[in-house]
């Protein structure tokens, strides 16, 4: 069921909580199979909202969790990838998970950066 469900805002429950930086919720719905590889209608996975959410101090374990099992390299409608956002916000740790999950560092955002 976990697979398949997305809402109206094109957000599956993994996203949300990924955005919310529940760390405990993400680790259950990983073990019962959620689908760590959708994509949004912003053609933005998890780890987009988990790096959005940087205040949280549960981001880096949830990317920790999600960077192996999901697309580092997917882009989004803006032009940026988890690594771009990443090194934007300057969350170093975030942008060593990145590249240890072999994230390309050579793709582009639409700034060039």
């Amino acid at each position: 069921m976990l697979k398949y469900f997305s809402c109206f805002k094109g957000k599956n429950a993994l996203i949300y909580a990924a955005e919310r930086g529940d760390l405990d919720l993400v680790k259950i719905m990983v073990n019962h199979k959620a689908n760590t590889e959708f994509i949004n209608k912003e053609n933005k996975n998890a780890l987009f909202y988990a790096i959005d959410n940087k205040e949280n101090k549960e981001s880096l374990e949830i990317i920790k969790i999600l960077a192996p099992l999901s697309n580092v390299d997917v882009i989004s409608k803006e032009g940026d990838t988890p690594l771009t956002k990443a090194v934007e916000r300057q969350l170093i740790q975030i942008v060593e998970v990145l590249l240890e999950n072999n994230a390309n560092p050579n793709i582009k955002n639409l700034k060039n950066s």
